[in-house]
Order: C-alpha cells, then structure tokens, then sequence
C-alpha cells in the first residue's frame, strides 16, 4: 500500500499478489462396510497410491492451485468546506486449477468388468483452468449537511469476465478423458452492473450516532460445475440446457442503526435493524454428479444488538443477540430427495446418474425428467436460526507485582435452522449450546502472556449443520457436530 498526499487529495495504491496450493483427501462416506466381497479389488487413491480392498472402500481428493492479482486506486478529498469526495477504480485477475475426485471401490470394479480405460474408473470434476477477470470503478460524494448530519452518496460499476475449461468424467457416462480433448467443455459469460448506496448519519448527542443507508448490490452470474454430457442439459432426457449457468443476484437493502455509549461511557450498545430484497438469490444444490446453482427471490429481516457493560476496571460483561427473518419468494426447485413429491419410489427409475421421474407432469413435457418441482414460497432459508445469543463475562484481578490474571467466560446459544431450501422434515438442525472459558496471565508490562483455554467445556456433540449427498450415494447426510472439550496452552510475546 502506498499513500501520497499532495494538498487536499490523498492518492492511494493497493497491490495485491496471492497464490496457494490446497491438496487434501478424506474419508468420503466416513463408513466402514461389514460386508466382504467375493473378490479383491485394486484402486487408485491419488497421491496416496493403490490399495487392495475386498468390500465398499472410499475416499476423495481435493486440489485447487490460485494465483490472483489485485490492483486498487483511490483520491480523496479533506477540503475544508462542506463537500468532499473519493474516486477509486479496482482490477483483478485470477486463475486457478481445480479438482474434486472420489476414488470408490465400486466404480472401479465397475470399471473393470466394463473394461474401462484405467482414467476412467472415477468420479472427477476439474477446472482446468478457470479464470476470472474484473473491472470496476467506484465513487463517493460527502456532504456535511449541517455539523451533526452527514450525506453519502455512492455509486460503482462492476464488470466480470468468467471462463473455464472444464469436466466431470464418470465411468463411460459423462466426459471421456481419453478423447483427443481430453473431455473437456469451455463455457464462459459476461457480466456488468451499476449499483450505489445512500447513507445519513446524525450525530444525535456527543455520545450517539443513528443513521441509516439504502443500498443496491450485486452478484455476478456464473456457469455450474457441470459436464457438457450430464443429462441435465440434455432435454431429451428431460433436463434443461439452461443448468449450464446461473443468473446474477441482487439485493436492495435498508439498514437502521443506533451507536451510543451511556452512562459516563461505561455501557455501549450498537443496535442495527435491515431489511433484505433479494432478486435470484444463488442458492446450490447437489444432483446429477455436480452441484447446481439456482436462482430463487426471498427476504431477510433481521435485529442484531451488541451490549457491554463495564461497572469498573475490573468488570466487563458483554451480550450480542440476533434475529433473523427468512422467507423464499415466489419460485420452484426439484427435491432430488423427493423428486414425485410423495416421499415414495412410485413412478421412480434409478439410472447411473440419479434416479428420475417417470410419471405424469415433468415440466419439459417429456417421458421421464428430474423431478416434480415444489413450490418454495414461504420456507426459510438454508442455515438461518431465527435466534442466537452470545453472553460473556470477564473478571480482571490485579496482582501486587503488576502483573494481573484475566479470566472470562462465555456461552453461546443457536436456534434450530433449515439446511435446505426445501423445509424437509430431515432437513432441521436442532437448536445447540456451547460454554468456553479462558484464564490468562498478563505480564506488568503487557509483554507477555500465558493463557489456559477449555472449548465446549460440557462436552456435548451437538449437530451444528449439515449437507445432503447426491442420488446415486444414497442420499447420505454428511453432518457436522460440534468439536468435542479441548483444553489447550498459549503463550506469546511481543517485542
């Protein structure tokens, strides 16, 4: 970052440079199964080598190599009178080599009695490479109204390019690496959009601040992570081209908010109220070997409040409580867990894909399709508790040689949520608790610290979240409990 002032303007420079390299493998069922099988089976695991198994063995991979570059500028303004401004104008580019690949006992038999080409006997989905180039330019207008009320107009112009070379290969069914192109699809898409906020906040006493801001933002559209083969886009099989891409999200806000310290500043309390409109909210799924962004319309209102409270020097007590209103628009999606909407196998074929609908009413009007849609009009959204709470208490005791020990306490409490957009019965998350507790020694100096910390101290293995699996794993809830009690030691130093 380089800052240059001349005058009244202040010219700044930001550059950014980021490059990683992710490479990780797990268990992909987190299953053993019991059942031996009447033969041996010898598969590739990636960089972990082969191994011989006789019965149902998987796990997956996960590789992804970025390099972006950033460059930002910005002039602004601190004249005197009432008007000031800041004009800015940002690039970035970014590439990256992506893949997921699931290595399975029973594709690669498959493959095998298939007689498949080795580069077969998998699932994979990679990117090779996707690239993302972005343009904006971006502009602020403050006016000092009066000496308590402040104006802020903006406006920005985005502009995003999104390519990619990609491919999901699957046995013999989707893309085939063999090929002179190796499988791989290009897709790629545009997007641009203005958008701008509007803010005023008054100083309404030295010691509070209200304001409110009305705001339009946006989201670039973008392409799924699909094959070109996958028969979601194949309309004779009942699926629908448009699952290659997904459209841009928009949302116009409202934010009311109060910031204030009372009672000789030893109580602060931030309270914001927002209202949420959001046109084609991009919300996934997975289905059909991939995972597919859909666009669907819904609100969000919600309170948040921040409270500490500080008596004395020694003690601090906080409270942060939240909630959250959630409602999807007027809009429809398959369950690909439900797709005849009977919560049974009537009319349902399973194909090496996914199982698909073979009765009355498939939207394209063909024999067989994905799926019924359900109407999504008045469900809540995915993993929005409509109240938490986060409640902590601190003590501080001074020692007689300087130094003092800090210990706090805190508790936090989650709502029960939806993890799916459907409103499923198996879809809840039930609500959950967590108690954690630190006790640190601070030097005279602050210098130094030694720190003892417990993390859910009562030990409890409560679902936190959860994700649904495609159709042809069986539908398998992969769930997420809450780590159990971990004590630990920190130590630093600062010099």
């Amino acid at each position: 970052e380089i800052n240059h002032e001349f005058g009244k303007l202040t010219l700044t420079s930001l550059t950014g440079y980021h490059n990683s390299d992710y490479d990780a493998s797990n268990d992909y069922d987190f299953n053993v199964a019991s059942e031996p099988w009447p033969m041996d089976v010898t598969m590739q695991r990636g960089s972990a080598g082969p191994i011989t198994v006789d019965r149902l063995y998987n796990v997956d991979r996960s590789i992804t190599k970025p390099e972006q570059w950033s460059q930002e500028l910005r002039l602004a303004s601190d004249y005197d009178g009432d008007w000031n401004f800041m004009l800015g104008g940002f690039y970035l580019t970014y590439e990256s080599t992506d893949s997921y690949t699931i290595y399975s006992s029973a594709v690669e038999l498959t493959g095998q009695l298939l007689n498949l080409d080795p580069s077969q006997r998998l699932y994979e989905n990679q990117a090779d490479p996707y690239q993302l180039d972005t343009y904006a330019t971006f502009g602020e207008l403050y006016w000092q109204a009066r000496e308590d009320i402040t104006v802020t107009f903006g406006l920005r112009y985005t502009r995003e390019e999104k390519k990619a070379s990609q491919r999901t290969v699957y046995l013999a069914f989707l893309s085939d690496p063999t090929s002179e192109n190796g499988g791989y699809s290009d897709f790629e898409g545009k997007w641009d959009e203005p958008t701008g906020k509007f803010n005023v906040s008054w100083d309404t006493t030295d010691n509070i601040m209200s304001y409110v801001t009305l705001s339009r933002s946006y989201k670039s559209g973008g392409f799924n992570p699909i094959s070109a083969e996958s028969p979601l886009l194949d309309p004779a099989l009942g699926g629908n081209p448009d699952y290659a891409e997904f459209d841009p999200e928009f949302i116009n806000a409202l934010e009311l908010g109060l910031k204030s310290r009372l009672f000789s500043d030893s109580v602060q309390a931030n309270v914001t109220y927002f209202y949420y409109d959001y046109e084609g909210l991009q919300i996934g799924k997975i289905t059909n070997q991939t995972s597919i962004n859909e666009n669907n319309d819904a609100t969000i209102q919600g309170f948040e409040g921040e409270f500490i409270w500080v008596p004395d020097v020694r003690w601090r007590f906080t409270a942060n409580l939240a909630w959250l209103d959630t409602e999807m628009g007027d809009g429809e999606s398959v369950d690909p867990a439900n797709i005849n909407l009977l919560g049974t196998t009537e009319n349902i074929v399973s194909t090496p894909f996914s199982n698909l609908y073979v009765g009355p009413g498939c939207p394209t009007g063909t024999a067989t399709c994905d799926g019924l849609p359900t109407q999504l009009k008045g469900n809540e959204l995915p993993n929005a508790p409509e109240y938490s709470v986060n409640l902590g208490v601190g003590y501080i005791w001074p020692l007689s040689n300087g130094m003092e020990i800090d210990a706090n306490t805190n508790y936090y409490w989650q709502d029960e949520f939806y993890t799916r957009i459907f409103n499923a019965p198996n879809d809840k998350v039930d609500s959950w608790e967590v108690w954690n507790a630190t006790l640190t020694l601070f030097s005279a100096d602050r210098s130094w610290f030694v720190g003892l910390w417990g993390m859910n101290l009562l030990n409890d293995d409560f679902i936190t979240g959860q994700a649904l699996g495609d159709q042809n794993v069986g539908l398998a809830t992969n769930q997420f409990l809450l780590e159990p009690r971990t004590y630990g030691v920190s130590v630093g130093y600062s010099f």
